[in-house]
């Protein structure tokens, strides 16, 4: 027959490297799920929800947090647009304002989109 302290003591230990295991998981858990948040950040992603359509030059400047990198104006038929562009490596983000200087169409373009977790997470369900 056993001592009764000797099963005490075992499941001490046992009871020790279970909370090692549920730690160490969580800090495992923890560290990924900040690496995929971290790495799925795009600035201009982030900024292309903020601009409203409709707003002018100096609204949409704020909503993305920087004057725009380059301001293209062309002159057509239809009277003046402009183009704000803003640069972040090998993306860009591109914001175009009609006649009237209000925007009409804002897009990202680059050759890595990265679209927010949200967007990919609705694009796998089947509905």
């Amino acid at each position: 027959m056993r001592h009764p302290a000797v099963k005490v003591e075992e499941w001490a230990m046992l009871l020790l490297y279970r909370r090692r295991a549920i730690l160490v998981a969580v800090l495992l858990l923890a560290v990924g799920v900040g690496l995929f948040l971290w790495l799925t950040h795009d600035p201009l992603e982030a900024a292309r929800p903020r601009v409203q359509l409709g707003t002018d030059q100096a609204t949409v400047t704020a909503a993305v947090g920087r004057p725009p990198d380059s301001v293209f104006r062309h002159t057509g038929e239809e009277g003046a647009n402009t183009l704000l562009r803003w640069g972040d490596g090998d993306r860009e983000l591109y914001v175009l304002l009609d006649r009237h200087g209000l925007a009409t169409d804002v897009l990202v373009a680059g050759p890595d989109v990265v679209r927010p977790l949200w967007e990919r997470v609705r694009g796998c369900w089947p509905w």
